[in-house]
């Protein structure tokens, strides 16, 4: 019975992967706002998803505002670039205190103002970066796909390295299953993906796409620690269920949100 429930989870998984990466693969090729809605997309499941967790520790949101501030950040970083993204995030945090001056409530405006705009920060702002990468002038759609293949091969070597070597906790109040050894193990995978990336489709200097999935790899690290805090806090197995076998669009976003930034950045500066 046991052996058939395995089956039949990761016969799903299998499924989901077989039609979301060639779908995503399709956004991002065609990119500009095709892209952008995609990226929107995932930011208002996300945000629904972040706001349910919230909801059931037994705190306030403002949802509505939230989702339309969340979806303006990204239709900004679409039409407007890195500056006017920066503005605009800082806007919503003065109307997001105009809105709650509005209200009638006032008693626990200060957490569920701090919860609303943290949702916007943690998801809106930083998945908007990928909008951002993919529209870089340097070669960035290259970079998102670099970006996207290190995190998820660095998962990759993390959970099977972890599951069958993994002997010490990394962070067991967190996140029981996640060892040391497959910390360790994510590097394995993860840097030398960017590696035989590079030397197959480019030829950028090694050490900088050494640098680059090695900052990768930690901050997926981080990513998947955050949104298991965040779980754990809310006593929650996975965000939702909106991806059959792998959990709510948070969970397979976690990383992201924090290698696409990096990445991003990186390039930048």
């Amino acid at each position: 019975m046991f052996q058939e429930v395995i089956v039949s989870e990761l016969s799903r998984r299998i499924l989901t992967a077989v039609i979301g990466i060639p779908l995503l693969i399709l956004f991002i090729e065609l990119g500009g706002i095709f892209f952008t809605l995609l990226v929107l997309l995932f930011v208002i499941l996300s945000l629904q998803e972040f706001f349910n967790l919230v909801h059931k520790k037994g705190f306030e949101s403002y949802r509505t505002p939230a989702l339309f501030l969340g979806a303006l950040l990204v239709l900004t970083g679409h039409f407007g670039g890195l500056y006017i993204l920066n503005l605009a995030l800082l806007s919503s945090f003065f109307l997001l205190f105009f809105i709650y001056e509005l209200r009638a409530k006032i008693s626990g405006s200060i957490i569920s103002l701090s919860f609303t705009f943290f949702g916007i920060f943690y998801l809106a702002f930083l998945l908007s970066h990928a909008v951002l990468l993919r529209e870089y002038e340097r070669d960035g759609k290259f970079f998102l796909y670099l970006s996207i293949a290190v995190t998820m091969l660095n998962d990759t070597g993390a959970y099977f390295i972890g599951r069958y070597l993994g002997r010490h906790k990394l962070a067991p109040s967190i996140s029981p299953s996640k060892t040391i050894e497959g910390f360790l193990g994510g590097f394995l995978f993860g840097i030398p993906s960017g590696l035989l990336i590079n030397y197959f489709f480019r030829d950028y200097r090694h050490w900088t796409i050494f640098t680059l999935s090695f900052l990768i790899c930690i901050s997926a690290v981080i990513g998947d620690l955050a949104e298991s805090l965040l779980k754990r806090d809310a006593g929650v197995k996975d965000s939702g269920s909106f991806f059959p076998g792998h959990g709510g669009v948070l969970d397979r976003i976690d990383s992201l949100l924090f290698t696409i930034p990096v990445t991003y950045y990186f390039l930048r500066f």
